[in-house]
């Protein structure tokens, strides 16, 4: 099935149906969507989630994102805030009108020493906020209760998002895949789609980028943090690995238990 949605205000929006579990059973389609950020949806758009029948929306964004760019929602559907930490991802995901003091941080602090080891060193720097959102407590604790919102069918159809759609999102939608059984496989897959959807919105924003600096390491920093890589989705299973993998991950970090993932099974699965 076809699971991009074309909406005029999002360009990484997709129901997470679709997907054959291990145990040969099949996500069912318009539950759960994973999307970037709501701010632009236009009336059409607010009209065709109306009809979606979308109950809730998941903004994993920090504070200071929201506060510049605040969801659009339908009449009617409920927001829930759950932020991980997600510094990294947000510098990489920061609006439009913060690019061109974001630039100048940077390329002021690159002329140091530290700044420049800091950024040369870092090009691969989304692989350590992956980990964080694995083992940061502030970050179980929101993707403990985006799971916990998954097993109550009041919420659903539900929409989680992030800035991007990419990495706070990304690891939110790994969990719910994982539980269900889908493959490791294909949930890096998905999580790689951004890449795809995400193409010409990167391509803008370095043209954007290159307005303000001419600054290779700046800019190669920059344009690793939009990067859609298999190495930072592959960075947080890795951690979960070492935490004695996701059954044992889920249920001693998350409290999330056997019961629990038979409920979303339950729910989720045909």
């Amino acid at each position: 099935m076809d699971k991009y949605i074309s909406l005029d205000g999002t360009f990484n929006f997709r129901d997470m149906g679709g997907f054959y579990t291990e145990e040969g059973r099949q996500v069912k389609a318009g539950m759960v969507f994973r999307s970037d950020a709501l701010h632009k949806l236009s009336d059409g758009d607010l009209k065709k989630l109306k009809e979606m029948n979308i109950r809730m929306a998941v903004d994993f964004r920090s504070q200071s994102e929201r506060e510049v760019q605040p969801d659009r929602l339908p009449e009617g559907v409920r927001l829930k805030v759950l932020s991980p930490d997600g510094e990294t991802a947000a510098l990489a995901s920061a609006s439009h009108k913060d690019d061109e003091g974001k630039v100048a941080r940077l390329t002021a602090w690159e002329k140091t020493s530290e700044g420049h080891d800091y950024l040369v060193k870092n090009l691969n720097s989304m692989e350590g906020q992956m980990r964080t959102f694995v083992t940061s407590e502030n970050s179980i604790g929101a993707y403990s209760s985006f799971l916990k919102l998954l097993t109550d069918v009041a919420s659903v159809p539900l929409v989680f998002h992030c800035r991007g759609g990419k990495d706070r999102t990304g690891w939110a939608a790994a969990l719910f895949l994982s539980i269900l059984k889908v493959s490791r496989e294909d949930i890096i897959g998905d999580y790689l789609k951004t890449a795809q959807y995400n193409w010409e919105r990167n391509i803008k924003r370095m043209d954007q980028y290159r307005r303000y600096t001419d600054n290779k390491v700046v800019l190669d920093y920059l344009s690793s943090l939009m990067e859609t890589k298999e190495s930072y989705i592959s960075a947080a299973f890795e951690e979960v690995d070492r935490l004695g993998g996701m059954e044992a991950y889920l249920e001693q970090a998350c409290g999330f238990y056997e019961a629990d993932r038979k409920r979303l099974k339950e729910i989720y699965l045909e």
